[in-house]
């Protein structure tokens, strides 16, 4: 249906019998590895042991986080890592370029042959992919050269318009006898669907790893807030929150206090978006992302300590190392991928293709 509709790409593939299928089907599966989804090992080791054709097969990473690019490096990192894994240089090169180029109809790049734009690097071998010089337009590429980049405009900034939050927001009945939470998965981005059984409430009270978890509208001050329960994040005594949330990119707050969590998202809306952590009532640390609650312009040094800072407290106040506390949380909103989600309108079921009470 994707194909027919024109969609024919697709980088949520997190399965080697899953890309295998999409790309019989036409589809150009591009492999992901970034920090929440790592989906590369399972897919090559499937292409290797199988001896499939690579010629629609990319590298893509979704999302990496600063980082995570400085110690491991971008999409070079996927090319090593599928050499690593039995892939040959050739085919992981070509993966990284020529087919990614065809993909996308760009007839000037991705091959070293006349006619194509003179973009290329210099390896020092084929196994640790160690580049020894970068090539743009035919120009070297100085290693400590200056990047300028033009001011951001100002209507990009200030786009969380929302009034203050409080705990009283957060409240979730519960008055059936089940309930659907979502379960959260390692080094994934989907999710599950967990029926719990939990005692009749007025408002459930996080506990034995539950959390809240909650999506509010920032574009337009609906006031809609959509409140459900998450399993496998693992925070205590705090609450995380972030104005990356995809696609809409709403706020989204998860947390075991509706205090903290009225703390988290008033503060995000404080800073006009961003990342924060709170800890038993108080503000740790925030990231603002002042550009469409989105991006910073505080340079890389900034952002990158802060980020180490807060991922670093996040993994003290409990949340499971086999996730990213910030990208893991980002994709909770993205009702297009399986199984359940929380939107401002309340939980949404990907299987029905539609929301659906907590309880």
């Amino acid at each position: 249906a994707y194909k027919m509709a024109g969609v024919d790409t697709d980088h949520e593939a997190a399965t080697f019998a899953y890309a295998l299928e999409e790309v019989r089907r036409g589809i150009h599966v591009h492999i992901r590895e970034g920090s929440a989804a790592r989906n590369l090992e399972d897919i090559v080791r499937g292409i290797v042991a199988e001896k499939i054709d690579t010629e629609h097969f990319s590298f893509c990473t979704d999302d990496k986080h600063i980082e995570d690019i400085l110690r491991e490096g971008h999409i070079g990192y996927n090319v090593k890592k599928a050499v690593s894994l039995g892939l040959s240089p050739v085919k992981a090169i070509k993966m990284a370029t020529i087919n990614t180029a065809k993909c996308y109809g760009l007839k000037q790049v991705g091959a070293i042959s006349p006619g194509y734009q003179a973009d290329f690097v210099i390896l020092d071998d084929l196994q640790d992919f160690h580049i020894r010089a970068v090539y743009f337009k035919g120009k070297k590429v100085e290693e400590k050269g200056q990047v300028h980049v033009p001011k951001c405009p100002s209507h990009l900034r200030h786009t969380i318009h929302l009034d203050p939050v409080k705990k009283e927001d957060f409240l979730l009945p519960i008055r059936k006898r089940i309930t659907h939470v979502i379960g959260m998965e390692a080094h994934q981005i989907t999710t599950s669907n967990l029926p719990v059984a939990f005692a009749k409430t007025e408002n459930f009270e996080p506990k034995d790893g539950f959390l809240k978890i909650a999506a509010v509208e920032r574009h337009k001050n609906t006031g809609k807030i959509g409140v459900a329960i998450a399993k496998g994040y693992g925070i205590r005594n705090g609450a995380i929150a972030s104005s990356v949330s995809h696609d809409s990119h709403n706020i989204i707050v998860i947390g075991d206090s509706d205090a903290d969590m009225a703390k988290a998202v008033n503060e995000i809306i404080r800073v006009q978006g961003g990342y924060t952590v709170v800890e038993g009532g108080k503000v740790f640390e925030t990231l603002p992302l002042p550009i469409m609650g989105l991006m910073s312009d505080a340079g890389f040094d900034k952002v990158d300590h802060l980020l180490q800072k807060m991922k670093n407290k996040a993994y003290e106040m409990g949340v499971s190392k086999e996730l990213d506390p910030f990208i893991t949380l980002s994709f909770m909103a993205l009702t297009v991928i399986p199984t359940l989600r929380i939107t401002p309108r309340g939980l949404f079921l990907f299987d029905e293709k539609g929301l659906r009470p907590v309880s």
